[in-house]
């Protein structure tokens, strides 16, 4: 049994989420004090933090966009990138959206943040329910 097929559109979604998930990861990865204090997050400036978070969620996001955009280059692998995509982005959604709701704190950063997650998570749900056929449809 093979898997069902991706929609067209799905490998567009996996290369958009792919480069900004590298390229937000190479930021954090050189100057991570400096970009998460653009997000209004506050840390330390010693060498141990900059160390720690650059190559935490630098190191993360940078391999999450590499699989992302590698799960672009070959059809067989657009499931599996759709997969990572909808764990990691729904979940860090989700886990964002209930922690600000329950801390009552937003701020445009925050709420972007949010919405991109939520969005790509939904994009890539979207992609991996595989499309009924018409004649089904009509006869349900």
């Amino acid at each position: 049994m093979h898997a069902p097929q991706t929609p067209g559109w799905a490998r567009a979604v996996l290369a958009i989420a792919g480069l900004a998930m590298l390229g937000f990861g190479v930021l954090l990865a050189l100057d991570p004090i400096n970009w998460l204090a653009r997000a209004g997050v506050t840390v330390g400036a010693d060498a141990v933090t900059r160390i720690e978070v650059g190559a935490f969620y630098g190191g993360i996001e940078i391999g999450i966009g590499l699989l992302l955009l590698l799960a672009t280059s070959q059809r067989q692998y657009n499931r599996a990138g759709l997969w990572l995509l909808l764990g990691t982005h729904g979940g860090i959604g989700l886990t964002r959206a209930a922690l600000m709701l329950a801390s009552v704190t937003h701020t445009p950063f925050l709420i972007m943040a949010g919405a991109y997650e939520l969005l790509f998570a939904a994009l890539a749900l979207a992609a991996l329910v595989p499309a009924r056929p018409a004649n089904r449809i009509a006869a349900s």
